[in-house]
Formats: C-alpha cells, structure tokens, sequence
C-alpha cells in the first residue's frame, strides 16, 4: 500500500511547519494464516530522501507479535537495528511484558526490559516498570529504572496526569 501525509500548520498557513511524507510499503510477506509477518517500507520526506524499514515477525497463536526484528536505515545509510523478544500480551491482547534491544548507528547498544504494564478497567494504559540499560562506543553504561503511574484520563480518553520516578545510574 501506499500512504501520502500532509502536516500543515494551520495558525501560520503553513510558514512553520508544511511536510509531506510518503510511505510506500511495497513488499509485504505473510505467514501459512494469511497474517503480515514481514514488510519493507520505503518513507519519502518533502525533499525526496528515502528511509528504508524492514520488518520481520513471529507471531503467536492470536496474531500477535512475540518476536521481531526491525532494521531502518535513513536518507544519509545510517542503519539502525531493533529486535524484541519474550513479547507477552493481557487476556485483552495489549503488550504488557518485552525485552528489547537496539543498535544505533554510532554504536550506542539500548536494551530496554518491560517488567510489567497495568491497565485501567477502560483499558488505558495506566502504569509500567522498565529497565533501561544503554552502552556507547566508548563504555560508559547508563542504567535507568523507570516506574510509571499511577495515571489519569479525562472523559474523552485523554492523559492528564502520570506520576513518573526514575532512577538513571552512570558508570
């Protein structure tokens, strides 16, 4: 498929911000079930640079993703590397627990584990506890524990408020 997106900014008629972006998801693979588990996408900006992704999955039983690898490279060939593993959902099919790993392209390894992810009986998201866990090139190793929630919504969904504590460690 392909999808063409237009950012205008209305109170300046476009002076600040006018962007067009097109994705062109132009090869898609499917599984035996007849589910994605793999695509490239080509995303053109406003000035004609490509950033290629490619995404590759495996599924579960319900079609949701408990694994995937995902590589991005930009209009400049900086390639950066995404994987998740350990994917588990709620009874609801929303992500609750993953371990994650990502390669940026000046070598900088992140490695993010969701422990946990609460929802709220409307099924917003309402808490998480995650550790994030990031090495650059030189070996400075940064170490954040992060613990969110508890949230609040308003009546139309949105967030209003988020209690956030976060522990960063550098060694």
């Amino acid at each position: 498929f392909k999808e063409e997106t237009t950012t205008l900014d209305v109170k300046t008629n476009g002076k600040v911000l006018n962007t067009k972006t097109v994705n062109d998801r132009n090869v898609i693979l499917y599984d035996s079930l007849n589910r994605t588990n793999g695509y490239t996408q080509v995303m053109t900006d406003v000035l004609g640079n490509d950033s290629t992704v490619v995404w590759a999955g495996v599924l579960d039983g319900r079609g949701l993703a408990k694994s995937f690898s995902e590589e991005t490279t930009d209009a400049q060939g900086n390639l950066t590397v995404k994987s998740q593993h350990d994917v588990t959902y709620d009874a609801e099919g929303r992500s609750d627990k993953f371990s994650q790993t990502v390669t940026d392209p000046l070598g900088v390894v992140t490695k993010t584990y969701r422990h946990v992810t609460d929802y709220s009986p409307l099924g917003f998201q309402d808490g998480l506890d995650e550790t994030v866990d990031s090495t650059d090139k030189a070996g400075v190793r940064t170490i954040s524990t992060v613990h969110q929630g508890p949230s609040q919504y308003d009546a139309l969904g949105h967030l209003v408020q988020r209690h956030d504590e976060s522990l960063t460690s550098v060694y």
